[in-house]
């Protein structure tokens, strides 16, 4: 049997924590990595949350270009 060696980097972060006051929410922020790794981390989404109303978000790979997504 041949071994495999896979090399796996990581393209992204996703950060979370909670926020109090006013509005009880979920503070997130998503980064892209580039070649370099985290070092030059590229921001491409950061909001709240409710947290008793929930949500979602979704990162639309159209207006990032396909430059940044791994695999493409």
């Amino acid at each position: 049997m041949e071994k495999i060696i896979e090399s796996w980097k990581p393209w992204g972060r996703l950060e979370a924590w909670r926020e109090r006051g006013p509005i009880d929410g979920l503070g997130y922020k998503v980064e892209l990595f580039s070649d370099n790794g985290p070092v030059n981390a590229i921001p491409i989404a950061e909001g709240t949350l409710s947290v008793k109303k929930g949500g979602k978000f979704c990162i639309d790979s159209a207006i990032l270009g396909s430059k940044w997504l791994p695999g493409e």
